[in-house]
């Protein structure tokens, strides 16, 4: 009589231990795994069929979602998965909830929606339930692939921070678009943390946005009238440097697009861009009152004058385009005055207008992610009672951090280029005659021949005895570093060297493009995604 009791309750501690929900009746709606729990969802409302929840501690939890969770390798990640974890499973009518000693994720078995809590039942995130395609389905050189995107909301004075290094003066994201690109003066890191302490780590590394994920619009997307009040354009007047005062050309203008290379063509024949002096002027208006957002792309000088005040002053701070973005409020039908004069600083300078419209009150209230490509929707929610917690959280999910040299601490003297052996070993002898602390000293780029990008050779003409020089730097306890360009020219010893491997992306040479430098040169790069090549490079 005594052996079923003992059993029961051995099965019940079992259960409590392992964490296994039993139900009387019914079908479960997830699958425990060694790691976490896979639930398949009943009327996926985000076009999402199971999601998989795995705590990586008792702050961490991972969640992939998707059509099919088959795993693979991460590049951001070096803790995936931790099955000594402690965790509790418990459904009620469609909502699964996996808890750990610190936080709960509530899924609908039925939509897919998550929503993160603290033990307490305070929502600390929560998964947008406005319908939304969180997989739509792409194709890239033949591989069938998914543009991700999932929306959060927004609380109330939520604020965002984080994703990189940007270049348009923003800190707080909420309501702004970034672009997590990465390119020379950008840099995209797709983690961000709220101030109601957490973050979220996006394990994705194709072109991602956040925020406000909307695409700009042209310029002609607002109303436009010119200088004499005729609708549709803007009037853009040319003038040259030397006599500013007298108009060589004026033009409509319903567009500002010399945002590339290949946008050149659009300036006017009748003068040089180096000479000129361009003006953009008359009004813009909408009908629909809001906050617009005008993103200016830029290289040269530019300023923006709305209803004769001026909005934004900008130059050219490195040689790639700067960015920023210029807020304007709009009153449904109102013409508001508007003007651009914009001085380019060479024979290829760049200047685009786009604008995003007021958001809607969905919108405003809302914070999303997408990426161009993926398998499935892969993010580590990390709740902290503070932003160091959070940030330590993400610490652990991707490693530490190498702790750099001591050296490395102090100043780096740098600037556009260095461009002989002689200003580099004048410049340090002045530091150190001043008694200015130095610790580093940088040579830019063109180090090498001016035919020879990519040979990583110093150009004897100008640095004769490389050798010696970087001696007489450390005699003098200053660090020399170079900085590593990996681009090659065409036909360059080390090009011929990775092209024989396979290491180089060919598409810039198959097309015949060249680079800005003399004459122009066919280049491309190399191909850091293979280990091989990077390796070599």
């Amino acid at each position: 009589m005594q052996r079923p009791r003992l059993n029961q309750a051995v099965l019940f501690l079992f259960c409590a231990v392992t964490s296994i929900s039993v139900f009387a009746q019914g079908q479960r709606d997830y699958t425990q795994t060694p790691t976490g729990v896979e639930i398949s969802i009943k009327q996926p409302l985000y076009g999402i069929k199971l999601i998989r929840l795995e705590p990586l501690s008792d702050k961490i939890i991972h969640v992939t979602a998707g059509q099919d969770l088959s795993s693979s390798n991460s590049l951001i990640a070096i803790k995936r998965n931790d099955t000594k974890v402690a965790y509790t499973l418990k459904q009620t009518g469609d909502v699964l909830i996996l808890s750990t000693k610190a936080i709960r994720a509530e899924v609908s078995t039925t939509t897919g929606n998550i929503i993160f809590k603290d033990l307490q039942g305070k929502i600390l995130l929560a998964q947008s339930k406005t319908p939304y395609q969180a997989l739509l389905p792409k194709l890239y050189s033949g591989e069938s692939s998914y543009q991700l995107t999932q929306v959060f909301d927004a609380q109330n004075n939520e604020a965002y921070y984080g994703l990189g290094q940007h270049q348009q003066g923003m800190v707080n994201y909420r309501g702004r678009r970034v672009d997590l690109v990465q390119y020379n003066t950008e840099v995209a890191v797709p983690f961000f943390v709220s101030n109601k302490n957490y973050g979220i780590l996006w394990d994705n590394y194709s072109i991602t946005r956040a925020g406000d994920i909307r695409d700009y619009e042209p310029l002609n997307a607002l109303q436009l009238f010119s200088k004499d009040g005729e609708e549709g354009w803007l009037t853009a007047s040319y003038a040259t440097k030397e006599a500013p005062e007298k108009v060589v050309l004026s033009q409509p203008a319903s567009e500002i697009s010399l945002d590339w290379l290949s946008d050149q063509h659009k300036f006017p024949t009748a003068l040089k861009m180096q000479d000129a002096i361009v003006t953009y002027e008359g009004a813009i208006g909408s009908g629909i009152s809001g906050r617009y957002q005008l993103q200016l792309k830029y290289a040269g000088y530019v300023k923006v004058w709305f209803e004769g005040k001026l909005v934004a002053d900008y130059w050219r701070q490195a040689w790639n385009p700067g960015a920023a973005v210029i807020d304007l409020d709009l009153t449904k039908g109102n013409k508001s005055k508007f003007k651009i004069e914009w001085i380019p600083d060479g024979s290829e300078s760049y200047l685009g207008l786009t604008c995003l419209p007021p958001q809607t009150e969905i919108e405003k209230n809302t914070f999303a992610l997408q990426s161009e490509s993926g398998k499935a929707v892969d993010y580590y929610f990390i709740q902290g009672d503070n932003a160091d917690q959070v940030i330590s959280g993400y610490r652990e999910i991707s490693g530490k951090a190498t702790m750099l040299p001591k050296w490395a601490m102090g100043f780096w003297q740098s600037r556009e280029r260095y461009k002989t052996q002689d200003e580099i070993l004048n410049t340090v002898k002045e530091f150190r005659s001043r008694k200015i602390p130095l610790d580093n000293i940088v040579l830019d780029w063109s180090y090498w021949k001016q035919d020879q990008w990519g040979s990583q050779e110093f150009d004897l003409s100008r640095f004769p005895d490389a050798d010696q020089m970087i001696k007489k730097l450390h005699e003098q306890h200053v660090n020399f570093m170079i900085s590593v360009w990996p681009k090659f020219y065409k036909d360059v010893d080390s090009y011929n060297t990775f092209d024989k491997a396979n290491f180089l992306f060919k598409r810039n040479i198959a097309d015949g493009r060249r680079d800005w430098i003399a004459k122009g040169y066919q280049n491309t790069f190399y191909d850091p995604f293979n280990a091989n090549a990077r390796t070599a490079f």
